[in-house]
């Protein structure tokens, strides 16, 4: 890999940029829009590979959230375009009817020996002020066992697949914005009740998670959390949560790790005290326990 960050050191800021084609290119995309695990797998390092094989299934499933670019982003409303000519791809973001670009992806520099290859890009947001800022990101692949492979991803921040730490790191990391990500999502619930109630007093609280989505301005699409809290089974970043209307000013919410998941290890309990308390236990939480620091 020295090789060839010497060859770029070397290489004319002013050469031309080669041609958005190649196997490794191929790799890369073939990965971007991955329906399956083992589409992944066969484009990290073998290491990481067999580490990952060996987990057990529930955190591979919690990997697999992850590692699936396509179909995670595909959630939030964010599809990718591979156009004939011009950028390898094209970002965009759908957002009702309405689809809005959000950024072109270009290949600005291919260096490669044949079994190792360093990809240059060029990232050119829609938004002018951001294009200033002129984004690059640069992988490199070695050739192993008859598949390119990405070994190490440089941008804003650096990653190297063949580290042997990075699956600990990740599974922790993973557990640790998960479950920050479950406490925001119990503390948009909690102001989403208050308003609610406030705004709509003939009702009081909502009889069901899902009225406090939509465009707002009605009892039965308030408006008031994003699409993904408000649409059933009402999971996310590996948490499911549970409404309980006990009366027109009391309520329970329970968010529990999913199979999927199950990397992070605490569940959570809040109601209309707007308190919110958790157990390690492999149970749902509840008013009797400990509160939140």
């Amino acid at each position: 890999m020295r090789r060839l960050l010497l060859m770029m050191a070397l290489c004319l800021l002013d050469a031309p940029a080669f041609a958005q084609t190649g196997p490794e290119l191929d790799a890369l995309i073939e990965m971007l829009t991955a329906k399956d695990m083992p589409t992944i797998l066969k484009h990290v390092p073998p290491d990481l590979q067999s580490a990952i094989a060996a987990l057990p299934p529930a955190s591979q499933r919690g990997i697999a959230e992850e590692f699936l670019i396509s179909a995670k982003l595909q959630r939030e409303g964010v599809k990718f375009e591979f156009p004939e000519s011009g950028p390898v791809v094209v970002v965009e973001r759908t957002s009702g009817d309405t689809t809005e670009e959000e950024a072109k992806i270009f290949l600005d520099r291919r260096l490669t020996d044949g079994e190792e290859t360093l990809l240059r890009f060029r990232i050119e947001p829609k938004n002018a002020y951001d294009r200033e800022r002129d984004i690059r990101v640069s992988i490199a692949l070695r050739y192993v066992d008859d598949e390119w492979r990405i070994y190490e991803v440089e941008g804003a921040q650096g990653i190297r697949l063949d580290d042997g730490k990075l699956l600990e790191r990740f599974i922790r990391s993973r557990q640790f914005g998960n479950e920050a990500m479950a406490i925001g999502s119990l503390r948009t619930y909690n102001t989403a009740m208050v308003t609610y109630a406030a705004t709509y007093p003939d009702i009081g609280l909502p009889d069901s998670l899902a009225v406090l989505g939509g465009d707002g301005g009605t009892p039965e699409h308030a408006g008031l959390v994003d699409n993904l809290l408000a649409s059933p089974p009402f999971e996310k970043s590996g948490y499911r949560f549970t409404y309980r209307r006990i009366s027109r000013e009391e309520y329970t919410i329970i968010a529990r790790p999913t199979s999927s998941g199950s990397d992070a290890n605490r569940s959570f309990f809040t109601d209309q005290s707007g308190i919110i308390r958790f157990t390690t236990e492999d149970r749902d939480a509840t008013s009797d326990d400990e509160p939140l620091q």
